[in-house]
């Protein structure tokens, strides 16, 4: 079966934000779960060969950079997974949300027109998750003053550039999920998957983080079923200034699975938004 992952450039982490029947952000910061509690999410293998031209390692398909400045990076997964990400700096806006275009072939040859899609990412995307949507507007797509850390605007530009994505863009529309917007403070880990925030499997998720101060370590996993083994899907370093984005889907209405997103401080701290989905 053909899955892709859609990879968007927490101190703790959470399993209580908000079990919505109608996507929206929470209004508190969730409890932050402890390094036990963390440790009973399972074992989780690294990517040993990631590296900033490679973050997927071995897994990395190709890297496609916008007039923009942002990179579009695609990878495989192992067992028909694919993973499609973006990773910018604060004055580069997201290039898969401005595309509009959620599969990874239609998103590969829209950045890269006249160029062969490459095997591993030229399947076709189940109905439910290719109907028809507008790309961002150009005036939402506009960076305002400030970046993602001071207090004063940092809250504010990370709620428009990236909260507000998350459940618009990247997923077909349908009610319900588990979406979390952490504009408010900065942390320094956290450590989330979808079968703790839905009590089972699901379709997928999608998360996207910022870094403040000092750089983060961003990695992700999924699985079939809870109490697999984690298969590794990305390891990135996220400077400064930088964000990332990354998201894991099922999409051909096979088995659901199970996705696990940390981040891990490097001397830096990060506000991170996210959705957790079952169709």
């Amino acid at each position: 079966m053909n899955r892709w992952t859609i990879s968007l450039c927490l101190m703790s982490l959470v399993p209580s934000c908000a079990d919505l029947g109608e996507v929206d952000e929470i209004e508190e910061v969730p409890e932050q779960m402890t390094e036990e509690e963390a440790s009973d999410l399972g074992e989780a293998e690294s990517l040993a060969s990631a590296s900033e031209e490679r973050p997927c390692g071995d897994n990395t398909v190709a890297i496609l950079r916008d007039p923009s400045g942002a990179d579009v990076v695609f990878c495989t997964a192992g067992d028909g997974v694919v993973a499609v990400g973006e990773r910018g700096t604060r004055e580069m806006p997201s290039v898969i949300a401005a595309q509009g275009r959620p599969c990874p072939r239609d998103l590969y040859r829209a950045l890269a027109p006249g160029q062969p899609v490459p095997a591993a990412l030229d399947f076709p995307c189940r109905e439910a998750v290719i109907e028809e949507r507008a790309p961002v507007a150009a005036e939402d797509t506009q960076r305002a003053a400030g970046g993602y850390c001071s207090a004063s605007v940092g809250p504010a530009n990370f709620k428009k550039d990236h909260c507000d994505v998350v459940p618009n863009v990247f997923t077909p529309q349908h009610p319900g999920g588990f979406f979390y917007c952490i504009k408010d403070v900065l942390w320094g880990w956290h450590d989330r998957n979808l079968a703790g925030s839905l009590g089972e499997e699901g379709d997928g998720g999608n998360e996207r983080v910022a870094a403040c101060g000092g750089p983060i370590r961003f990695r992700a996993w999924w699985r079939w079923d809870v109490g697999d083994s984690w298969v590794a899907s990305l390891d990135a370093t996220v400077g400064a200034g930088g964000w990332w984005g990354w998201g894991i889907y099922e999409m051909d209405g096979g088995e659901d699975i199970d996705v696990r997103f940390r981040v891990d401080s490097l001397g830096g701290t990060h506000r991170h938004t996210g959705i957790f989905e079952d169709w």
